[in-house]
């Protein structure tokens, strides 16, 4: 069930689990079904591995090419949500996507989507926040370089072709 967030919501729903991880789409919908919210991480900008795309070093020395096309078609993904004119595909993706049962849910979670960040370069400061708080709990993290993880070289290349304006 890992990483599929409608079958937690689905999980829920049925009693079968407590908590859950959830899209902010499915959190609005269970809301609504008198769920309530432990932690929501959109409130407080905290940002993790989960929002972000990763990949190994060696995959990326091997494979440039297949990263950049990735990123790139990324960065169109985000540039097609944000587009009014796109809106009511979206709208139909986000119902489908998180089995969400009418439009109306569907456009209660549609203003997530203008939280996405035109230019999606990671942020530093918030991993390092995340950093910290996993510290807690494991203090080997602290050992780790956060600002080498970052490979940015694709974004940095759409950004100066004006692609992602």
């Amino acid at each position: 069930m890992p990483g599929n967030v409608s079958a937690v919501a689905k999980a829920l729903e049925e009693d079968e689990i407590d908590a859950g991880m959830l899209s902010p789409a499915q959190s609005k919908e269970l809301q609504t079904k008198g769920f309530s919210v432990l932690f929501d991480t959109n409130t407080v900008n905290m940002y993790g591995a989960q929002s972000l795309p990763v990949t190994t070093a060696a995959y990326l020395e091997q494979h440039p090419e297949t990263v950049e096309k990735f990123v790139t078609a990324l960065v169109e993904a985000i540039r097609f949500s944000l587009d009014p004119e796109r809106k009511p595909d979206v709208l139909k993706t986000i119902q489908t996507m998180f089995s969400l049962p009418d439009m109306a849910a569907a456009e209660r979670v549609y203003g997530d989507v203008s939280n996405l960040n035109r230019k999606p370069y990671a942020s530093i400061d918030s991993l390092k926040q995340v950093q910290s708080i996993v510290a807690l709990h494991d203090r080997r993290i602290l050992g780790l370089n956060i600002d080498g993880l970052i490979e940015d070289r694709f974004l940095r290349k759409l950004g100066q072709s004006g692609k992602m304006d």
